[in-house]
Parts: structure tokens; sequence; C-alpha cells
């Protein structure tokens, strides 16, 4: 059977929506799903694992909130490695994946692109705005914000009080150590990852071993 070919207008207009950015693209028309607690991830994995669902935006502003509490501040980079901190930890302390949210291994550590894009019109300067997402349900643009339980939140200011004195480069440092799960998959920089995931398997196989006497990784 011979292929359809594709109108050469629609051709086109595939050809310039993959060479814009994540955050240039107007989803507006596509309906938002908000609700992952059903999702399944890690079907097939020996780990048994709760799955939340949150939004890693809302995980993201969580942090944000925190730190303001007690007059920090973070750049771009640190929110993505406290944010990404919360959800390793998660798994491996506690057999729970906040978010279903994909990690990738940039070349600053391990990143969410949904914050990252979010918050990247500050560069290196401290973030002083909170992340946005787009509401289906309100047809608007909100605040990315979940109802965590009392326990998640507690587990979140426990992970974030390790790390909360410490800066960009020392943050980065924890994220890239040797043997971690951004370390393999950066070092092996094979085809067969498209996007350089940092799957939930890799996390829970890789972070255990590195875990130090302070709690930290």
């Amino acid at each position: 059977m011979a292929k359809k070919q594709i109108d050469p207008r629609v051709a086109e207009e595939l050809s310039r929506l993959a060479l814009l950015p994540d955050d240039q693209i107007d989803t507006s028309d596509v309906t938002e799903n908000a609700d992952w607690s059903k999702a399944l991830q890690g079907r097939f994995s020996t780990f048994p694992l709760e799955n939340r669902g949150y939004d890693i935006r809302a995980i993201a502003n969580w942090v944000l909130d925190y730190l303001a509490e007690t007059h920090r501040s973070v750049t771009n980079m640190s929110l993505n490695k406290l944010t990404y901190f919360i959800l390793e930890r998660g798994l491996v302390e506690k057999s729970i994946l906040f978010s279903p949210a994909r990690v990738e291994a940039w070349d600053h550590g391990p990143v969410f692109r949904e914050v990252y894009h979010a918050a990247k019109d500050g560069d290196n300067k401290p973030i002083s705005k909170r992340i946005t997402r787009f509401s289906a349900r309100d047809r608007e643009t909100v605040e990315a914000r979940e109802q965590f339980s009392l326990e998640d939140a507690e587990f979140f200011k426990s992970v974030i009080d390790d790390y909360k004195d410490l800066n960009a480069s020392q943050l980065r440092g924890i994220s890239h150590r040797k043997g971690g799960p951004w370390d393999h998959v950066w070092r092996s920089a094979r085809p067969v990852n498209p996007g350089m995931v940092i799957s939930t398997a890799l996390i829970l196989t890789t972070a255990p071993e590195q875990r130090d006497l302070n709690g930290r990784y």
C-alpha cells in the first residue's frame, strides 16, 4: 500500500513548530489534564510506587513560597535542583512518585522543562514571580497550585531544609554526583534515549547508594 502524502502546507507548519521552544507553542485549545492521580508509571517496574500526580510547577511554586518565608531566593538552576531532590528522595525514601513530570539530563543537571521555561526570563537572577500554567477550566493563565497533603508538605520541608543554604554551584555538584541518575544518562549519551530522560527506574536503582550521613545525596 502506497503511503499517503502529507499536504505540503501541513508539512511546512509541522517543520516550523518543531523549531519552536515549548513556551512559544499555543496549546490553549488543548484540553488540560490536571488530574494525574490514576496515571500509571513504571507499570512493569519491580518497585511498587504511590503516584501523587502533582503538577511539578506547583511543587516548584511551593519551594519558592517556603524559601520566601525565610527571606531566601533562588535562580532557575537552583529551583530545578531543589524540585528534583524532592522528586528523587520521595522515590527513594518513601516509594512515592510525587509528579509524572519528565526529568531530563541537561548540562547543569536534572531539569524539568516546564519549570525551566516558566522561569527562564530572569536568566541567572533570583526568581521573583510564581510559575503559571494555562487553566482549560478557567480559560486563563493562573498560578500553578496544588492541595498538598500535610504529610507531603512536611516531607517537602525536610528535603528543602537539607539544601536551602547551598548555592547553585553546590546544588549542581550534588546533582552531578558520580554514579548518580544524571551521571548515568549524561555519560552514556546514547541515541537510544531521546531527550536524555532520567527515568524513575534509574533514580530508584542509582540514587540510594549515594546517600551520606547528613541525609543528602
